[in-house]
């Protein structure tokens, strides 16, 4: 069986929770490429897509790490993509685990479009629930697989479930529209995926900027934002909008971050 995820945090979590007596027979990869962001008109990850990754990653990496980042994801992705397909046409058993974050509902959607050739793979999908209650009685929600600690995996996998032609097809089809719109942006709004603009989260990141001090640190800010509203998307997202807000003038670099920081790690002040 070959397991399939979105995110190379997924991938670990994964990887470790596979019981010992599975290992030998069980393989794992992950297509992690940022598909809700830029660019999606290729069909297979290529310069396009390392544009759009790029693009994505500066305003939290910087223009050489994010260089080096997407040149990396774009190659891992290929090279995942090719097992992922040698594995279909051998017959093998392929399990995709998904959730309604926007980037694993892009994967899914993508990767159903990749099998179109295959008539009757031998698939199944593990939708996360939206939400696990333990033994304990804690009661757990996740925004995606790579929240997931390693013991709840085989727990959850109960979930999977072998979706039929109509729904493989209905995922492909979702693809192709989403390629034609080819927006900025794409987003899960009561669990559908859309195309939006690239300003999409700025009210949540607005909401949370007008209760923070004339000085505040970024990295706060984001943390805010995403803790609070649970929005299953990156860091580098959201600090890609506030660059933006410097870039205009409406925020202020009091200070940068140190040496060998994340760039968002950084003091900004409102304008009046």
């Amino acid at each position: 069986m070959l397991d399939i995820v979105f995110s190379a945090s997924a991938l670990g979590a994964l990887k470790v929770g596979i019981p010992l007596r599975e290992r030998a027979v069980r393989q794992a990869v992950a297509l992690e490429s940022a598909l809700s962001v830029g660019d999606i008109s290729e069909g297979v990850p290529g310069p396009g897509r390392e544009a759009a990754l790029r693009a994505f990653l500066a305003p939290a990496e910087g223009a050489q790490r994010s260089a080096q980042l997407a040149q990396k994801l774009v190659e891992k992705t290929r090279s995942a993509l090719n097992t992922v397909l040698d594995c279909a046409r051998r017959g093998e058993s392929l399990r995709i685990w998904y959730s309604h974050n926007p980037d694993e509902l892009c994967g899914l959607c993508w990767l159903m479009d990749r099998l179109r050739p295959f008539s009757d793979p031998d698939l199944t999908t593990v939708g996360l629930p939206p939400y696990q209650q333990r033994k304990d009685g804690t009661v757990v929600v996740y925004n995606g697989w790579g929240e997931v600690v390693s013991e709840s995996w085989e727990a959850l996998s109960s979930f999977g479930e072998r979706p039929s032609p109509a729904l493989r097809l209905a995922w492909a089809t979702k693809w192709e529209a989403l390629q034609r719109e080819n927006a900025p942006l794409r987003a899960v709004i009561n669990h559908r995926l859309i195309s939006v603009e690239e300003d999409f989260y700025d009210p949540f990141l607005r909401w949370e900027l007008a209760r923070m001090p004339t000085e505040f640190s970024q990295a706060l800010l984001l943390g805010h934002t995403l803790g609070k509203y649970q929005l299953g998307i990156s860091d580098a997202l959201l600090a890609g909008r506030v660059e933006e807000w410097v870039r205009n003038g409406e925020l202020e670099v009091l200070s940068p971050p140190a040496a060998g920081e994340i760039l968002y790690r950084r003091t900004l002040r409102k304008k009046a």
